[in-house]
Protein backbone atom coordinates (compact mmCIF):
# COMPACT_ATOMS: atom_id res chain seq x y z
CA UNK A 1 0.00 0.00 0.00
CA UNK A 2 1.41 3.39 -0.94
CA UNK A 3 1.14 6.24 1.52
CA UNK A 4 0.27 9.85 0.82
CA UNK A 5 3.10 12.32 0.34
CA UNK A 6 3.35 15.44 2.49
CA UNK A 7 2.71 17.61 -0.58
CA UNK A 8 -0.59 15.85 -1.26
CA UNK A 9 -1.68 16.21 2.35
CA UNK A 10 -0.77 19.92 2.32
CA UNK A 11 -2.65 20.42 -0.96
CA UNK A 12 -5.66 18.62 0.53
CA UNK A 13 -5.59 20.81 3.64
CA UNK A 14 -5.16 23.95 1.52
CA UNK A 15 -8.11 22.93 -0.69
CA UNK A 16 -5.95 22.99 -3.80
CA UNK A 17 -7.13 19.69 -5.30
CA UNK A 18 -9.85 18.76 -7.72
CA UNK A 19 -12.97 17.04 -6.43
CA UNK A 20 -11.77 13.69 -7.80
CA UNK A 21 -8.36 14.02 -6.11
CA UNK A 22 -10.02 15.03 -2.83
CA UNK A 23 -12.26 11.95 -2.94
CA UNK A 24 -9.25 9.66 -3.52
CA UNK A 25 -7.33 11.19 -0.61
CA UNK A 26 -10.37 11.01 1.69
CA UNK A 27 -10.87 7.35 0.83
CA UNK A 28 -7.20 6.67 1.56
CA UNK A 29 -7.35 8.59 4.87
CA UNK A 30 -10.35 6.49 5.90
CA UNK A 31 -8.42 3.27 5.26
CA UNK A 32 -4.86 4.14 6.33
CA UNK A 33 -4.22 5.07 9.96
CA UNK A 34 -0.60 6.09 9.33
CA UNK A 35 -1.62 8.63 6.69
CA UNK A 36 -4.49 9.82 8.85
CA UNK A 37 -2.02 10.48 11.69
CA UNK A 38 0.22 12.38 9.25
CA UNK A 39 -2.81 14.40 8.18
CA UNK A 40 -3.67 15.27 11.81
CA UNK A 41 -0.07 16.32 12.49
CA UNK A 42 -0.10 18.52 9.38
CA UNK A 43 -3.34 20.14 10.48
CA UNK A 44 -1.81 20.86 13.90
CA UNK A 45 1.24 22.49 12.28
CA UNK A 46 -0.78 24.84 10.12
CA UNK A 47 -1.70 28.06 11.87
CA UNK A 48 -4.72 29.92 10.54
CA UNK A 49 -3.88 33.29 9.08
CA UNK A 50 -6.98 35.11 10.20
CA UNK A 51 -6.35 38.75 10.83
CA UNK A 52 -9.10 39.97 13.11
CA UNK A 53 -9.45 43.62 13.85
CA UNK A 54 -9.11 44.64 17.49
CA UNK A 55 -12.74 45.75 17.49
CA UNK A 56 -14.04 42.49 15.96
CA UNK A 57 -15.92 41.42 19.10
CA UNK A 58 -17.46 44.84 19.58
CA UNK A 59 -18.60 44.96 15.94
CA UNK A 60 -20.26 41.54 16.26
CA UNK A 61 -22.08 42.55 19.46
CA UNK A 62 -23.28 45.76 17.79
CA UNK A 63 -24.67 43.76 14.85
CA UNK A 64 -26.41 41.37 17.24
CA UNK A 65 -27.89 44.24 19.25
CA UNK A 66 -29.22 45.89 16.08
CA UNK A 67 -31.02 42.71 15.03
CA UNK A 68 -32.38 41.84 18.48
CA UNK A 69 -35.92 43.18 18.97
CA UNK A 70 -36.40 45.46 21.95
CA UNK A 71 -39.87 44.26 22.98
CA UNK A 72 -39.23 42.80 26.42
CA UNK A 73 -40.82 45.64 28.37
CA UNK A 74 -43.80 45.91 26.05
CA UNK A 75 -44.46 42.16 25.99
CA UNK A 76 -44.38 41.96 29.80
CA UNK A 77 -46.88 44.81 30.03
CA UNK A 78 -49.13 43.07 27.50
CA UNK A 79 -48.98 39.81 29.49
CA UNK A 80 -49.96 41.61 32.70
CA UNK A 81 -52.84 43.34 30.92
CA UNK A 82 -54.12 40.02 29.55
CA UNK A 83 -53.87 38.37 32.99
CA UNK A 84 -55.74 41.28 34.62
CA UNK A 85 -58.47 41.18 31.98
CA UNK A 86 -58.92 37.42 32.38
CA UNK A 87 -59.15 37.79 36.17
CA UNK A 88 -61.83 40.47 35.85
CA UNK A 89 -63.80 38.35 33.37
CA UNK A 90 -63.65 35.28 35.63
CA UNK A 91 -64.61 37.30 38.72
CA UNK A 92 -67.45 39.02 36.89
CA UNK A 93 -68.84 35.79 35.51
CA UNK A 94 -68.92 34.15 38.95
CA UNK A 95 -66.54 31.32 38.07
CA UNK A 96 -64.38 31.96 41.14
CA UNK A 97 -67.44 31.96 43.41
CA UNK A 98 -68.63 28.66 41.90
CA UNK A 99 -65.21 27.03 42.30
CA UNK A 100 -64.85 28.04 45.93
CA UNK A 101 -68.44 27.22 46.88
CA UNK A 102 -67.98 23.69 45.53
CA UNK A 103 -65.89 22.87 48.60
CA UNK A 104 -67.57 22.20 51.92
CA UNK A 105 -66.67 24.42 54.81
CA UNK A 106 -66.01 21.23 56.76
CA UNK A 107 -63.15 20.37 54.43
CA UNK A 108 -61.31 23.45 55.60
CA UNK A 109 -61.91 22.85 59.31
CA UNK A 110 -59.26 21.16 61.37
CA UNK A 111 -59.69 17.43 61.48
CA UNK A 112 -57.52 14.94 63.33
CA UNK A 113 -54.69 13.49 61.32
CA UNK A 114 -54.58 9.82 60.37
CA UNK A 115 -51.98 9.22 63.07
CA UNK A 116 -54.21 10.74 65.73
CA UNK A 117 -57.11 8.56 64.57
CA UNK A 118 -54.93 5.42 64.79
CA UNK A 119 -53.76 6.32 68.30
CA UNK A 120 -57.34 6.93 69.44
CA UNK A 121 -58.45 3.57 67.99
CA UNK A 122 -55.51 1.81 69.65
CA UNK A 123 -56.34 3.39 72.99
CA UNK A 124 -59.96 2.30 72.59
CA UNK A 125 -58.94 -1.32 71.92
CA UNK A 126 -56.44 -1.26 74.78
CA UNK A 127 -58.99 0.11 77.25
CA UNK A 128 -61.60 -2.33 76.02
CA UNK A 129 -59.23 -5.29 76.54
CA UNK A 130 -58.31 -4.11 80.04
CA UNK A 131 -61.95 -3.99 81.02
CA UNK A 132 -62.42 -7.58 79.95
CA UNK A 133 -63.86 -6.94 76.53
CA UNK A 134 -66.91 -5.15 77.78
Amino acid sequence: MSHLREENIAAYIGDQLSEEERDLIEDHLNDCTLCFESYLEAVDRIEPSYDLSPSFTEEIFNKINKKTPKTKGKSTLVHYAIASAMTLVLMGSGIFHYVFSAFDDQQFQEQPSITEKLINESDYWKNNDELGGR
